[in-house]
């Protein structure tokens, strides 16, 4: 759950360059920011939830494919605001904007994701593992902190 934090501030940092038209920091923040969640994504996917699934995940208020699906609605989100990026050009303060405004349904989504991870995924994963085991996947994920 560390990670989140992490790239939060990446994001931050990304929106931030956009605000001061530094267009050539928010496309780098932006890409740090990008493949960092991909990666923890996919580390999620391939390691954390089939293990959730196959205790009983899809007995719960927040099934894996729940968390799958939020996956994908951030993937999408990141190819968009990928492109928005790609088209914006300097002192496009409303386009800017438009990005801007773009990321709030994000990150609200990211904060739902992040709560239900927090509060049903990682306790869980928890208690269904035994510490020999956590060890195993924490050794195996990409990433285990934001980039600094």
């Amino acid at each position: 759950m560390a990670i989140h934090s992490g790239l939060d501030r990446i994001l931050g940092a990304h929106r931030l360059a956009l605000m001061t038209d530094d267009l050539r920091r928010a496309r780098a923040e932006f890409s740090r920011y990008a493949a960092a969640l991909r990666a923890h994504a996919e580390d999620e996917e391939e390691l954390i939830l089939p293990i959730f699934a196959s205790r009983g995940g899809e007995d719960l208020d927040s099934p894996p494919r729940l968390f799958l699906g939020e996956h994908d609605k951030i993937r999408s989100y990141l190819l968009e605001f990928e492109g928005m990026l790609s088209a914006l050009e300097d002192g496009d303060r409303q386009a800017a904007l438009d990005l801007l405004d773009r990321q709030v349904g994000f990150m609200n989504l990211l904060m739902h994701h992040d709560l239900r991870e927090g509060r049903v995924l990682y306790p869980r994963l928890q208690e269904w593992t035994t510490a020999k085991q956590r060890e195993t996947i924490l050794a195996r994920l990409r990433l285990t902190r934001a980039p600094s």
